[in-house]
């Protein structure tokens, strides 16, 4: 059996690369819609999927949230509770410089979920611009776990899917791409991710 050399790696965005704590926003937004933070967390994660791969907007999508708990709350409310939680968001320790190693010799790119507002916050910080190619769930029109955004991933890259390893914190993510023949890591932490690439034979 011919074992394909690591060419292409793929790291998610928030959770991977990128940390932030969700509590306030669940918090603030169930408050406006009369329920705990919990279960606002629950019911937002069970609901969101048609909002990262942009098949409703997002104006129309809190309206529909609301509605549900016979409230009315708009876009700019929620945007207003994202930007307060999005300013504590941080790149995790040790990712910025693994990436960095990693481009020296690999095509380093990224694959995430993730919706307009959220895009806009990150791409402002910068942190989109070490990821070539960059898919973006909400404007390819599909997201993970799901096989269509690793294909488009793919092509963009110009990589073959034995020659590709994802990096997320999702197991449904790593178990998906290994089902298309990528190779994928769990995400920990930065130390371990290094582990793990080693010891597909990648020189970090």
């Amino acid at each position: 059996m011919i074992i394909m050399p690591i060419k292409t790696v793929a790291f998610d965005m928030n959770g991977t690369y990128a940390h932030v704590n969700s509590h306030r926003f669940y918090k603030e937004t169930g408050k406006d819609l009369g329920i705990s933070a919990a279960h606002m967390r629950k019911d937002f994660h069970r609901s969101f999927g048609p909002l990262l791969d942009g098949s409703i907007s997002e104006s129309a999508f809190w309206k529909r949230f609301g509605k549900k708990y016979g409230k009315e709350i708009t876009e700019m409310e929620v945007n207003e509770s994202w930007r307060k939680t999005l300013k504590d968001m941080r790149i995790n320790p040790g990712m910025k410089e693994l990436v960095s190693g990693l481009k020296k010799n690999y095509k380093v790119g990224m694959i995430t979920n993730t919706f307009g507002s959220h895009y806009k916050f990150v791409k402002g910080k910068g942190w989109y611009k070490p990821f070539n190619p960059l898919v973006v769930s909400c404007f390819a029109d599909a997201r993970k776990p799901g096989r269509k955004i690793y294909d488009i991933f793919l092509k963009r890259a110009g990589a073959k899917p034995s020659e590709t390893v994802l990096v997320d914190n999702e197991r449904e993510n790593v178990e998906s791409a290994k089902k298309i023949g990528m190779k994928a890591i769990l995400f920990k932490d930065a130390q371990q991710v290094r582990k793990d690439l080693k010891r597909m034979g990648v020189e970090i």
